[in-house]
């Protein structure tokens, strides 16, 4: 009698942490399969707990242990597994919208450049401060277009600010990331882009290049001391930033060499559709 009673004392503890451990395993392993890092990764810690609760408790019940082998198996299973996999396709199927297979962020831009739901201004702030002759700058697929040409040439990551033109008419901007530079584009008026690259240098100075009508400038806002600085900022930078305006579309003036060199690593589909002239 004292001896059954020690293995329950025993095995009924293990039996309860096992159990325990698996819905809390369970848990865990839901809310890891929702953000797409697989099941609990200690799987089978509770499931040893609750063996060894069933092989001290088999001794008093007498029942057979291949039983209570099986039961505590498929409980396992189930909270482990069957019960994450269905509660992630619930969530995902019900609960979470899907995202794009892009990151690149085509969806802003486009709304950047119809000024649409990104723009820091109401519909109706628009329509006091815009004159109502003004016809849009541009349609819907000229705008997703010129985004997915400025994404494909500039190397877009991320899109930061969107909104109007500074001059509030219909033209649009957007700043956004690349790799290691800062970019923003303006169209203040039908065909007439202007581009910024801005850079962080050392000692806390930026490098600017600028590109407005086809004009190119800086870099600026370097001290007379920091004309080294200037130097190697512009050498690396100036013959990229030029390429990537007469690709987008500004009138740069380049031999027919350069524009050669410069179409290299683009479709000719891409050529043809962006009008691009040697």
């Amino acid at each position: 009698m004292f001896l059954s009673a020690v293995w329950l004392w025993i095995g009924f503890p293990l039996l309860a942490l096992g159990f325990s451990m698996d819905v809390f395993s369970c848990v865990l392993a839901s809310g890891r399969a929702v953000r797409g890092r697989g099941p609990s990764p200690f799987p089978f810690i509770p499931l040893l707990f609750q063996l060894i609760g069933l092989t001290f408790t088999s001794r008093v019940w007498g029942g057979p242990i291949w039983l209570g082998l099986l039961a505590a198996i498929i409980s396992h299973v189930t909270l482990l597994y069957l019960l994450p996999m269905l509660y992630e396709y619930v969530v995902k199927r019900w609960f979470v919208k899907p995202e794009p297979p892009s990151k690149i962020p085509y969806h802003l831009i486009v709304e950047s450049l119809l000024n649409t739901k990104s723009s820091t201004y109401s519909s109706e702030s628009r329509q006091r401060h815009l004159p109502q002759t003004n016809a849009l700058v541009m349609t819907e697929q000229e705008a997703e277009a010129l985004a997915v040409r400025l994404t494909r040439i500039w190397g877009i990551v991320r899109v930061r600010k969107t909104g109007l033109a500074r001059n509030e008419s219909r033209g649009f901007y957007f700043s956004a990331s690349a790799n290691d530079f800062s970019f923003r584009a303006d169209e203040d008026k039908p065909g007439a882009l202007s581009f910024v690259l801005r850079r962080p240098l050392e000692e806390g100075y930026w490098g600017n290049l600028f590109c407005e009508e086809g004009r190119i400038s800086g870099p600026s806002h370097l001290e007379a001391w920091e004309s080294d600085l200037q130097e190697q900022f512009a050498a690396h930078w100036l013959p990229f930033f030029r390429r990537n305006c007469w690709l987008s579309g500004a009138n740069i003036e380049a031999t027919a060499h350069e524009k050669f060199e410069w179409i290299q690593g683009f479709t000719r589909e891409e050529i043809e559709v962006w009008n691009l002239k040697i």
